[in-house]
């Protein structure tokens, strides 16, 4: 390919990721120092422990056990120890894996269909960024991470169904979906959703009316889909031979509808890109089978208790009210107040169904998109638009199956389907692509012109000028715009990992920072009282594995971690945290008061602790009221 063609392709997916690494570099600068506090200096140690091989499991969920693996978590910790152990690091991989979801879905849309159709998308995915938000895109957090990822889900299962050659987006989508069920596991109903609807829709995408036994052409009195020969008996769709290696004879079921050659997967190389596909998701759910297989009960298996017990009950009306406040907050941040409202269970069924009806028009809208593309037979717009239309219904189950109170950190990542759906009623709109011809014609024409500026001297700037079509130019130029604006924006917004959660880690650490780091002190035992105490304890066991010391915690308090965190050996110092605004005032035996930070008080005792020998590893010791207490707090 030439190189002219390989920068132009590559310059709209760099373009809607300017915002991000806009993001990265102001966490990499920023002056106030990176201090995890909560929920961040957790997934700090499990990014740590994951690339070692010590942690096998997700992050751990605000009801007692964990999500189903670490395929985010060993991501962060590349980017960690690439940063010598940082903090910065840490954020900065953040923003990264973001900017690379973000970029990985115009390069699909591209692939759907060339020409604007990228640069279309980057202009929504901007929007999207803008509307979601600089403080949730900078939050080290799972369920903000996982947005951009569904919205490429859903185009690459678009890429699959409308690909002749299926494999290289069924790779990707199985790495995509694999990071999706294992960061979160809400995500696994639209995940389950799009794999079962896959093969439906290239199955349907694959199928054409025969031709009548008169020998004329089908229903729709045209040409094949790509504007070559039709299905009738001659050449394929692609011009090759078909399956049965005859030229063009397609598989029939019943007397009114054929199968293109290929419709399937076995296509080209099959064999060998089955082994690869193989190989990819045994090696990403490697870690989540041998925990599994080495606990008792594995992970899986507390999983399952906790769902086949504990069903979901939000009612449909709320549910498509959630909704519809998600998808109404598109692009201009409609009734919310960036992540403040994250929190409140009521902003998201604050309005009627009426006041707030955007999901059900997304929907509508994408489906007719969807019926549009497959009668005017753009398989493009057919299989994106039909993609979307599974997902934002799996979605909306999704929150209708969450369990305890609808907090909307829980499912903001559903609002990231309008990506694909606008996406798909641009495929659906577009006017038809040039012919081969007329394409080759014009690429002439672009050529013999730009030889004759350079000839006559004229600069870049004047050529672009003075373009023939300038209408192609607007929506690179205003994309281009948006995203330095956005990058800008981003760049100049405070970090929100630099803000009052870094705070109260630092003066949690600094509290007990001199009895740590004195000489002889190597085991830090930390005795998490109960599930408020987390936030604070968390950021100083982060601090002391920061220091090189071995932290080991209380067993009623370990399924925030992994079991490497067991107590096993003799601590030469521990530190209590204990235990809420409401909690008693009395000094633990043997401990003398420290500091009070955040509402929690901080013990130490220099006697140490010896461990109980024989004692069984709890994983889930409080209530899920408690802990979803702790997950309040651990935002502020």
């Amino acid at each position: 390919m030439p190189r002219r063609k390989i920068s132009g392709a590559a310059l709209a997916p760099i373009v809607v990721a300017l915002p991000l690494v806009a993001e990265a570099v102001r966490a990499a600068t920023t002056r106030a120092g990176t201090w995890f506090w909560g929920d961040q200096a957790l997934i700090d140690l499990e990014a740590h422990n994951s690339l070692i091989g010590r942690n096998l499991l997700g992050v751990y969920d605000r009801y007692g056990w964990h999500h189903l693996g670490p395929f985010w978590l060993a991501l962060l910790g590349v980017f960690r120890w690439l940063g010598a152990g940082s903090s910065v690091a840490l954020v900065v991989g953040n923003d990264l894996v973001q900017a690379a979801a973000a970029a990985a879905i115009v390069v699909v849309a591209m692939r759907l269909r060339p020409g604007l159709t990228g640069w279309w998308a980057a202009l929504v995915l901007l929007g999207y960024e803008w509307s979601f938000g600089a403080e949730r895109l900078g939050t080290v957090w799972a369920p903000y991470a996982i947005a951009l990822p569904a919205a490429l889900l859903v185009l690459l299962v678009a890429d699959i169904v409308s690909s002749r050659d299926p494999w290289p987006p069924t790779i990707g989508a199985a790495v995509c979906a694999s990071f999706l069920c294992q960061t979160d596991i809400s995500t696994a109903v639209v995940v389950g959703a799009l794999v079962v609807a896959t093969p439906v829709l290239r199955l349907a995408a694959g199928a054409r009316l025969r031709r009548s036994a008169d020998g004329r052409r089908s229903a729709d009195g045209r040409r094949g889909v790509d504007g070559r020969r039709g299905v009738d008996g001659r050449r394929g769709v692609d011009g090759r031979r078909g399956v049965d290696g005859r030229r063009g004879v397609a598989r029939a079921v019943g007397g009114l509808w054929k199968f293109q050659p290929g419709w399937g997967w076995a296509t080209g190389r099959w064999r060998r890109s089955l082994a690869v596909l193989v190989v990819v998701v045994v090696v990403l759910w490697l870690p989540t089978i041998i925990q599994q297989l080495t606990t008792s009960p594995g992970n899986i298996v507390q999983v399952y208790r906790f769902l086949s017990k504990h069903p979901g009950h939000q009612p449909w009306g709320d549910a498509l009210q959630a909704a519809g406040t998600i998808f109404g907050s598109f692009p201009l941040r409609l009734g919310e107040q960036v992540s403040k409202r994250d929190s409140d269970p009521g902003w998201l069924v604050a309005g009627s169904l009426g006041q707030r009806p955007w999901f059900l028009a997304y929907l509508v809208v994408t489906a007719g998109a969807a019926v549009y593309g497959f009668v005017r037979r753009r398989r493009a717009a057919a299989s994106l638009a039909a993609a979307t239309t599974v997902a934002m219904l799996a979605a909306v189950w999704s929150v209708h199956l969450a369990y305890g109170p609808l907090y909307p950190y829980l499912v903001l990542w559903t609002g990231a389907l309008v990506v694909p759906a606008l996406t798909g009623w641009w495929l659906a709109l577009a006017p038809p692509l040039a012919s081969a011809a007329k394409t080759k014609a014009s690429a002439t024409r672009t050529k013999v012109s730009s030889v004759r500026d350079r000839a006559a001297g004229r600069s870049w700037g004047a050529r672009l000028a003075g373009a023939s079509r300038p209408s192609g130019l607007v929506l690179p130029a205003v994309t281009l715009a948006v995203a330095l604006a956005m990058g800008g924006a981003f760049g100049a917004t405070s970090d929100p990992m630099a803000g009052p959660p870094s705070h109260l880690a630092r003066r949690s650490w600094e509290s007990v920072a001199a009895a740590a780091l004195a000489p002889g002190v190597r085991t830090l035992y930390v005795d998490i009282v109960n599930a408020d105490a987390m936030p604070d304890a968390a950021a100083i066991a982060d601090q002391a594995v920061r220091h090189g010391l071995r932290v080991e915690v209380n067993r009623s308090a370990l399924y925030f971690l992994d079991s490497s965190f067991a107590p096993t050996s003799v601590a030469q110092l521990k530190v209590i945290v204990c235990c809420g605004r409401s909690g008693p005032g009395r000094v633990p035996a043997g401990a003398e008061f420290e500091a009070r930070v955040g509402g929690e008080r901080i013990y130490i005792s220099t006697a140490g602790y010896r461990p109980v020998t024989g004692g069984p590893v709890v994983t889930q010791a409080v209530s899920p009221g408690s802990v979803a207490a702790s997950m309040r707090g651990s935002r502020v």
